[in-house]
C-alpha cells in the first residue's frame, strides 16, 4: 500500500503533537481552569492536524475534496449545506465507514466557512446523533461526536466575539 501522507505532512502532524505536549508542560493539568485552557489549545492543534490529514482524502478524491491552496478539479454546482449533511448522515446510517471521515471534513470546513446559523444547526444535528449513540451505548462514536461539537463551539465563540465583541 502506498503512503497516504507525504513525509512533510507526517512531520507536521508530529510537530503539532509536540506542540500539544509543550502546552501541557506550560499550562499544567492540576487544576480545572488549567485543564480547560489545555483542552482549548489542543482543540486548535487537533484542527490543524486534521487539515493536514485531509490532504490524503483530497488526493484520493480530487473531484470531491480540494488540496489546500488548490481548487476542486471538477466544477459542479455545489449541494446545499443541509443537503450535504443529510447525505453524510444517510451514509452513516447505511454503515458506510468512509462517511465518518466525510463528516469530519464537513465539520472542519463548516468551522472555517459557515455562518452562525449553519454552525448552530450543525451543532444541534451532531448532538442529536450523539444522543442516538448514547442510547446505543457506543462510547467511541459519542466521544468522536463530542470532539466535533467542541470544534464547532469554539468556532461559534470566535464568530460571536468577532461580530459582537462578546465572549
Amino acid at each position: 500500500m502506498s503512503e497516504l501522507l507525504t513525509e512533510d505532512e507526517k512531520n507536521l502532524v508530529s510537530k503539532l503533537a509536540e506542540c500539544a505536549d509543550l502546552f501541557a508542560k506550560i499550562v499544567g493539568k492540576d487544576e480545572p481552569i488549567r485543564v480547560a485552557d489545555l483542552n482549548e489549545a489542543c482543540t486548535w492543534i487537533h484542527n490543524l492536524q486534521n487539515m493536514v490529514l485531509s490532504q490524503a482524502a483530497a488526493r484520493a478524491y480530487p473531484t470531491k475534496y480540494r488540496l489546500m491552496g488548490e481548487r476542486v478539479q471538477e466544477q459542479k454546482r455545489p449541494k446545499s449545506f443541509v443537503a450535504l449533511m443529510v447525505e453524510i448522515c444517510e451514509r452513516i446510517d447505511n454503515k458506510d465507514d468512509t462517511a465518518w471521515y466525510d463528516l469530519t471534513n464537513f465539520v472542519l470546513n463548516a468551522s472555517r466557512e459557515a455562518d452562525l446559523g449553519q454552525i448552530d444547526w450543525l451543532q444541534e444535528t451532531l448532538v442529536e446523533m450523539k444522543e442516538d449513540y448514547i442510547d446505543d451505548d457506543d462510547t467511541g462514536k459519542v466521544l468522536y461526536l463530542s470532539g466535533l461539537t467542541d470544534t464547532l463551539a469554539q468556532r461559534r465563540k470566535t464568530l460571536v466575539t468577532e461580530r459582537y465583541g462578546v465572549h
